[in-house]
């Protein structure tokens, strides 16, 4: 059986023109003998080529003769390379080397010629094959169309694949985005919360500064206080030169101790003030000085202001005693021993005052100050009245 290389439709098959008697084939023009018969197994089915006399004797196609035993047919647009080994097809969905089985057919017997009938069926069927042919070629070009129409699905099905690609590219490129603002958002997040501890240690250290501030503000008032004594005791002992210089105009080498003695306490008072000038100074710089050199420099200041303070006020003790003393030998006057004398009586208590001093809730500038002061008392009477009057002051009794 012959397979045709084309689809027929169905309608074309039961066709009036295919349903009448079976016709002989003639034999080609010059062809006489038996006919070689190639049927070969192509891809599953079954082809057979007919050759008899240098022709094919059956079926569509044209066939060449190379040598002996080696033909070219060409059928339905296929070429097929065929020898007594198989059938070698160059191109389409059946290229390859193919088996083939040989064998031998009798000679066709020699038809009679045609009837009025058959020759009137002959053309029937010749209209009938030009029919079939131009089926054919509409099959053909349907079968174009579909193969141009499944090239443009698939270049379609293509440029879908590659938009999905960019796509998903994209959606990628955007999750990296989004996952790169998140990383800077909470980046930001942890600066605004370094920033917000900074400033609560900013403000922490600034309520410090304000509170070693008041403390050193606390302390010169204290030392002002105390360089406020010191004036009334150089008031007092100023007085107290007064009077002993009109007690004693007579002796010009006394009143010249006296004049010398009222330089020393000016010069003690002058550097009593240079260095207040200088804890106010001081105490200007250590606001804006770091907490521990102004803890550092306050408890200097303090120390040395309180170290001055005591050297100020024994400087003026001494002198003052020793001008009181002098005064007192030289003169003899009886106005000064009855002073005297009635300060003794006043009966004031020295040991128990500086006490009270130690048990109070003073200023170590201020309890420096007054703990001179009674010692000066205890060794001159004519001071018990101011230093009993500033230990009230200062003791609020």
């Amino acid at each position: 059986m012959t397979r045709l290389p084309y689809a027929l439709a169905l309608s074309l098959l039961a066709s009036p023109a295919l349903a009448g008697p079976p016709i002989e084939q003639p034999a080609p023009t010059g062809v006489s003998g038996a006919a070689t018969i190639y049927d070969c197994q192509i891809a599953g089915r079954t082809e057979r080529f007919v050759i008899a006399g240098g022709a094919l004797a059956e079926g569509p196609g044209t066939l060449s003769v190379l040598t002996e035993d080696v033909y070219v047919v060409t059928r339905g647009g296929v070429t097929y390379l065929i020898d007594p080994t198989g059938v070698q097809i160059d191109q389409g969905v059946d290229a390859g080397k193919w088996p083939c089985v040989e064998s031998m057919a009798a000679p066709a017997p020699t038809p009679a010629a045609p009837d009025a009938s058959q020759m009137a069926r002959i053309v029937e069927l010749e209209a009938e094959v030009a029919n079939l042919q131009a089926a054919l070629s509409a099959a053909h070009g349907e079968r174009d169309a579909a193969i141009a129409a499944r090239e443009a699905a698939l270049a379609a099905s293509a440029e879908a694949e590659a938009s999905s690609a960019a796509a998903s590219t994209a959606a990628q490129t955007a999750l990296n985005e989004a996952a790169a603002l998140q990383s800077r958002a909470e980046t930001a997040e942890t600066a605004a919360t370094t920033a917000i501890a900074a400033q609560a240690a900013a403000e922490a250290r600034v309520v410090e500064l304000e509170a070693a501030a008041a403390a050193s503000a606390v302390q010169m008032a204290e030392a002002q206080t105390s360089l406020d004594q010191t004036m009334a005791t150089l008031a007092t002992a100023n007085a107290r030169v007064a009077e002993l210089e009109a007690a004693a105009t007579a002796d010009a080498t006394e009143m010249a101790q006296m004049r010398t003695l009222q330089g020393q306490m000016a010069e003690t008072l002058a550097a009593a003030e240079a260095r207040v000038a200088e804890l106010e100074q001081a105490l200007a710089a250590s606001m804006a000085a770091p907490e521990e050199d102004m803890a550092e420099d306050t408890a200097e200041d303090a120390g040395a202001m309180t170290e001055g303070t005591e050297e100020a006020a024994e400087d003026m003790t001494d002198g003052a005693d020793e001008a009181a003393e002098d005064m007192s030998d030289d003169t003899g006057s009886d106005d000064m021993t009855e002073d005297h004398g009635a300060m003794e009586d006043a009966a004031f208590d020295a040991d128990a005052a500086l006490m009270a001093i130690e048990a109070a809730d003073l200023s170590p500038i201020s309890r420096a100050a007054l703990t001179a002061a009674v010692e000066q008392a205890r060794n001159n009477p004519d001071f018990v009245a101011e230093v009993v009057t500033r230990l009230q002051n200062a003791l609020g009794e």
